[in-house]
């Protein structure tokens, strides 16, 4: 319970503490202790769950049952002491233990902290300073930390800490994906679309018996232009290219590219260009994008940006192109 008058208090310097020595265990002076997961001091060893108590300052050799005998260990200060492959640039690095005699950078895999390096020596030697290793009570991760994904929200595989920062980082960088419907699909005049009725000009038809609504050009050297006016947002970033993506498919044999023309705000300069080939076959759905350099981007929206597209000449000469829909991808400015 909380205090109502002075404590009368024992206090040690803590340079020198004292351990339960595990049964049949013998502990040399000088040497890194660890204590077990059942509170016992042992030899030091790179074993999962042990944790580094300190140097040994005397010898001990229990025989007996655990805790028959005790260890006295330094808790801190610079003790020079055998590595297995340290340089110059690790000085202030973490160190781990590699077993009661010998400590290095790398850790041997339970990641068990014995300090930090003070001093370089050689290769295979330096001083540590083991207060840090003694702080930490327990394991610690170089790497890699272990997580329980009981909720099942992460990827099958996620297994570590750093796997699932690294799938929230890929999540948050969806997020800061903007997307943008049209506001119009004209013809490339401007004329209002109608329904199909003769190449080269494009217009809405209803294909196959589940009545899918598209946007069909039938095959034709020259097939006509057709337009979709966009708005760029106001968390537009304009360092960063923006994308128009085209869905659809073709009914036959045909793989063309995607032709478009990309004006940006008013009285501006064609900026498009043309799309991968698209993979034939009515059950081949495609998503082809053409990428809007930054340069070519406003600073900041709203802006208008108009795209006129059309299967390019001369690559639809078998088939029919229906388009699905179209959209721009765009990045947001961060917070």
């Amino acid at each position: 319970m909380a205090l109502s008058r002075d404590l009368q208090i024992k206090r040690q310097e803590g340079v020198l503490a004292a351990y339960p020595v595990k049964t049949a265990t013998e502990i040399f002076k000088g040497s890194m202790v660890c204590i077990d997961t059942n509170g016992y001091a042992l030899p030091a060893v790179d074993t999962s769950g042990y944790f580094f108590a300190g140097i040994a300052s005397e010898y001990v050799n229990n025989t007996g049952a655990n805790g028959a005998k005790w260890v006295s260990v330094y808790r801190t200060g610079l003790f020079e002491l055998p590595a297995s492959s340290i340089t110059q640039a690790h000085v202030g690095d973490i160190m781990y233990v590699v077993n009661d005699g010998e400590f290095d950078e790398t850790t041997p895999a339970n990641s068990i902290v014995c300090g930090r390096l003070q001093k370089y020596i050689s290769a295979t030697r330096g001083v540590l300073d083991i207060s840090f290793g003694t702080a930490i009570g327990a394991s610690y991760a170089a790497t890699a930390v272990s997580v329980a994904d009981a909720g099942n929200y992460f990827e099958v595989g996620a297994t570590t800490a750093e796997a699932v920062l690294q799938e929230i980082g890929a999540e948050l960088a969806i997020y800061n994906k903007g997307v943008v419907f049209p506001w119009a699909v004209t013809l490339g005049d401007g004329t209002a679309l109608t329904k199909f009725s003769a190449a080269p000009t494009p217009g809405y038809a209803q294909i196959n018996t589940s009545k899918e609504v598209v946007l069909k050009h039938a095959k034709h050297a020259t097939p006509s232009e057709a337009a979709a006016l966009f708005v760029l947002p106001d968390d537009l970033d304009g360092t960063a290219a923006v994308e128009f993506h085209i869905m659809g498919l073709v009914d036959g044999t045909d793989t063309p590219t995607i032709t478009t023309e990309v004006y940006v705000g008013f009285n501006d300069t064609n900026c498009g260009g043309a799309t991968t080939e698209m993979t034939a076959g009515a059950n081949t759905m495609n998503e082809e994008y053409v990428s809007i350099a930054h340069g070519d981007i406003p600073d900041a929206g709203p802006a208008p940006l108009t795209v006129l597209f059309n299967p390019t000449d001369g690559e639809l000469a078998n088939d029919n192109c229906y388009i699905y829909g179209m959209w721009l991808e765009y990045t947001k400015k961060k917070a």
